[in-house]
């Protein structure tokens, strides 16, 4: 039974339900609100730029964010107009390779970057390859530093290395896992009704954990880390740590990124439908943010793949449905709050690959479509008072890279709008294309639901629990309060 008063009623669920701390996820582990990075400035319009010419932008926007990159930060300001990214003759991607960068426009209403020439993927074949014209690109560097030496619970903050090889504080880690061994895979895939050969990925290539985390501090061969770990570590498993060399302090915030997609959207029919214009990536940044943005008529708007701490805020997917909106992948204790998928993109917000710890706040997204989770071992998701609607068919992910969810996939307090659903299923057998480990429900409400026995966990349908949101809960718990930037 759960209690009624509403602090209370949560511990209860989080002990039972064995719920990891989700409170780290976010910008600085949602210690601090985002900054106002005042400069120094760096005007594209100093380095050639013009608004609303009709004329390609994409090298004065280029040179404009390397001179900041070579000053060591500064906020690259996109004045209000409409600038172009590229056009027949120069059409490709802008990069920003340096840290301390803030790509700052007037507001999403008035400062605009519109993609006008779609970009293909390097083979047409790829449907889903296509590059997003602009891109955080992080040194394609890491190293080895060597095996875990102890087991690690859930929760925990020390881990005991054989070799610290260097390691000190501030610098950033993963904690690695591929394994084939058999006792592994059955004890990660217990609770599935059918376990499918063609998932190659996870059968062939191992069970694969990449859990980001910055160092406190080294003693000997013990390191804490600043954030818990997710994932329990088993040593008789093949377990490792690899430094990695993130950006830093990364934004985007007060901008329209505009495509030209105006088609009816249709799944895998071209590279069009699938990605000719994505917009924004980020890869291997920590403490970065999108704040305040505006993605319209796109095919994919967004993807953070490979960083840690990164926050997505007040932001809006609007226009013409297609493909993607903004995605998690293989990323650690990341953010999404208050975002808003009008569009109805075939995959709304969501995640994929080795994302773990991951929060999708006060996210919303239409009837017509659902969260994303696209195979590829993501773990531990929390959704948390979310609104949108609840369905089988938009997860994602190649047959051979499913099981699209693995533990810890949990919907807290979700706001369901489309229609009615009786016998759903997470594990469905007579498709191939849905498949999510034991996911744990809470509080879900709204229309009508109710779920196949023997795969889910389920308390309290048909109303919320108390307190409204788990993430704040855990936040207030262990801070106190939310950051500025979070509070209504």
């Amino acid at each position: 039974m759960v209690p009624s008063g509403s602090a209370e009623a949560i511990e209860v669920i989080e002990e039972s339900q064995g719920i990891p701390d989700f409170s780290y996820a976010g910008y600085h582990r949602s210690e601090r609100a985002i900054p106002r990075v005042e400069g120094p400035i760096f005007n594209i319009e100093d380095f050639g730029a013009i608004p609303d010419d009709g004329r390609s932008d994409r090298a004065a926007i280029q040179r404009a964010i390397d001179a900041a990159g070579k000053n060591g930060g500064g906020v690259v300001l996109v004045p209000k107009g409409r600038f172009d990214l590229g056009q027949t003759s120069d059409a490709g991607s802008v990069f920003i390779r340096s840290g301390n960068i803030v790509l700052r426009g007037e507001g999403r209403g008035r400062s605009i970057l519109h993609m006008s020439e779609a970009l293909a993927p390097p083979p047409p074949m790829r449907l889903w390859a296509s590059p997003y014209v602009i891109q955080v690109l992080a040194p394609e560097k890491s190293r080895i530093v060597g095996e875990i030496a102890k087991d690690v619970k859930q929760g925990d903050f020390e881990v005991w290395l054989a070799e610290v090889d260097g390691l000190k504080s501030g610098d950033w880690i993963a904690l690695k896992l591929q394994d084939t061994t058999s006792a592994l895979l059955e004890s990660e895939l217990a609770g599935f009704q059918v376990i499918d050969s063609r998932w190659l990925s996870l059968i062939k290539d191992g069970v694969q954990v990449s859990e980001r985390h910055e160092i406190e501090s080294v003693t000997g061969k013990r390191v804490r880390l600043c954030t818990p770990v997710i994932k329990p570590i088993d040593v008789r498993y093949q377990w490792r740590v690899e430094q990695f060399f993130p950006l830093r302090e990364v934004g985007f915030e007060g901008l329209r990124f505009e495509g030209a997609w105006q088609e009816r959207f249709k799944h895998h029919r071209s590279w069009m439908d699938d990605g000719g214009y994505s917009m924004l990536a980020l890869n291997g940044v920590v403490d970065s943010w999108i704040r305040d943005c505006s993605f319209v008529d796109v095919n994919c708007a967004g993807m953070v793949s490979n960083s840690a701490q990164v926050t997505v805020i007040d932001s809006v997917i609007d226009g013409t449905p297609g493909h993607s909106a903004i995605r998690f992948a293989a990323s650690t204790n990341c953010l999404m709050a208050r975002v808003e998928d009008r569009a109805g993109q075939w995959h709304s917000v969501g995640v994929s690959s080795q994302a773990i710890g991951n929060v999708f706040w006060r996210c919303y997204w239409g009837s017509n479509t659902s969260f994303e989770s696209h195979a590829g071992q993501p773990r531990y998701t929390l959704f948390d008072s979310c609104v949108g609607g609840i369905m089988m068919a938009h997860g994602g992910g190649a047959l051979g890279s499913l099981p699209n969810h693995l533990e810890g996939l949990m919907l807290w307090n979700h706001l369901k709008t489309n229609e009615a659903l009786t016998d759903f299923q997470f594990e469905p057998l007579d498709r191939s294309h849905w498949r999510i480990l034991q996911p744990r429900i809470v509080g879900m409400h709204g229309t009508p639901i109710d779920f196949r026995e023997g795969q889910s966990s389920v308390i309290s349908l048909g109303q919320p629990v108390a307190e409204g949101s788990l993430y704040e809960f855990q936040v207030k718990r262990r801070l106190g309060e939310l950051p500025e930037d979070l509070r209504d």
